[in-house]
C-alpha cells in the first residue's frame, strides 16, 4: 500500500535532490501565500502542510527517518512510535487518538474489566477508526497556460502576421499518429530553425531584467529540441523565452529576472513534449554586490540528476 507522505505534499519524487525539494517548496509557498488568499483557511492549512514537509525533507537526518517510516508503512509492518507521529501522513490522527485512548483504558482498567461489554464496544470503535482512510489533500487547480510570445513575422517569412497556434489548435490540425510523425521544417511561428543553438526569430524576449542564468544541456541527446522557459509566477503560467538547441548542443539563457520557472521542450525527433520540475531563481543583495542563481539543467537522464522530466500535453506547451 502506498502511503501519503511529505514528498506528496511537496509534489516531488521520493528521490528528489535537495535543490528540487527547495524549488518545489518555494513554488508552493508562493502559490498558497497569505497575500494571495488572505482569508482562505484551506490555503492556510495547505501551507502549513507544505512547511511541515519542508522542515523534514530539508533535514538529512529527519528525511532518512521519514524514508524509513515510509518503508515500514508500505511493507505492512507496525511502525515505530517515533515514525508514527510524523506530521503530514495519513496515520497521524489515527495513532494519536489511539495513544490517547490507550492511556485512558490503562487508567480505567479495573472498571473496564468489570464491564467487558464496554471494552468490546471500544475495540470495535478503534477498528472502525483505523480502517478509515481520509481523502488526499485537494490542491488548487493548475494555473492557466497563456501563449503570447509571438509578436511579429519571423524574418524571411511572408508579410502576413503570424500567430502561434495554441496546443489545442495544433493538436486538432495535426492529428498525426506517432508512427507517421514528420519533423517540422520550421518553428510554429513559421521561422526557420537556427543553424546553431539560439533564440528562434520572431518570439519575444521577456523577463530580461535579472542577473540569473540557466544553461540547458542537450549534449547527450541525439534529438534537436525546441525549448521554452516558462514563468510560473502570477495567476498564469506563460512562456518568456523560446529557443532551439540541436542534438549534442548546449545553450545558456542570461539576464533572467528572479522568480519561479520550469523548462518545457518539444523533442523534434518524435514530437513528444516534456517539462522539468519547477525551480527558483533568486537574487540576494550583499555588501560587495548581488548573489544570483546560476543553474545547469540536463535534458537527458543522468544518475542523481538535478531535475526530473515529465510528459505534458500540447495544451501545456
Amino acid at each position: 500500500m502506498r502511503v501519503h507522505t511529505h514528498y506528496d505534499n511537496l509534489k516531488v519524487a521520493r528521490d528528489a535532490s535537495p535543490e528540487v525539494i527547495r524549488a518545489a517548496y518555494l513554488v508552493l509557498v508562493d502559490r498558497y501565500s497569505p497575500r494571495r488568499y488572505p482569508e482562505s483557511t484551506e490555503a492556510a492549512r495547505v501551507l502549513k502542510l507544505v512547511n511541515m514537509a519542508y522542515e523534514v525533507l530539508s533535514n538529512p537526518e529527519r528525511r532518512t527517518q521519514h524514508d524509513l517510516w515510509i518503508h515500514e508503512q508500505e511493507r505492512g509492518s507496525a511502525p515505530d512510535a517515533e515514525f508514527s507521529r510524523q506530521p503530514g501522513t495519513v496515520l497521524v490522527p489515527k495513532l494519536a487518538w489511539w495513544f490517547q485512548l490507550a492511556s485512558k483504558v490503562s487508567a480505567a482498567g479495573a472498571y473496564l474489566r468489570r464491564r467487558w461489554s464496554l471494552f468490546l464496544l471500544a475495540a470495535i470503535a478503534v477498528g472502525v477508526w483505523v480502517t478509515y482512510e481520509p481523502q488526499p489533500t485537494q490542491m488548487e487547480p493548475a494555473k492557466p497556460y497563456v501563449q503570447d510570445l509571438v509578436v511579429a513575422p519571423a524574418s524571411g517569412t511572408s508579410d502576413t502576421p503570424q500567430v502561434e497556434h495554441t496546443g489545442q489548435e495544433r493538436a486538432a490540425q495535426t492529428p498525426v499518429p506517432a508512427a507517421s510523425y514528420v519533423r517540422p521544417s520550421h518553428a510554429p511561428n513559421g521561422a526557420p530553425w537556427p543553424n546553431a543553438a539560439g533564440y528562434v526569430d520572431g518570439y519575444k524576449h521577456l523577463h530580461i531584467n535579472g542577473l540569473s542564468t540557466v544553461t540547458i544541456d542537450n549534449g547527450q541527446n541525439t534529438a534537436d529540441v525546441f525549448v521554452k522557459l516558462v514563468s510560473l509566477g502570477g495567476n498564469t503560467e506563460r512562456p518568456v523565452r523560446a529557443f532551439y538547441i540541436p542534438a549534442h548542443g548546449i545553450f545558456t539563457l542570461t539576464h533572467i529576472t528572479a522568480g519561479s520557472y520550469d523548462i518545457r521542450y518539444d523533442d523534434l525527433s518524435n514530437g513528444s513534449l516534456w517539462r522539468t520540475d519547477p525551480f527558483e531563481l533568486q537574487e540576494t543583495p550583499e555588501d560587495d554586490g548581488t548573489q544570483f542563481s546560476k543553474i545547469t539543467m540536463t535534458l537527458y537522464k543522468v544518475p542523481n540528476g538535478n531535475m526530473q522530466i515529465h510528459p505534458i500535453s500540447a495544451s501545456q506547451f
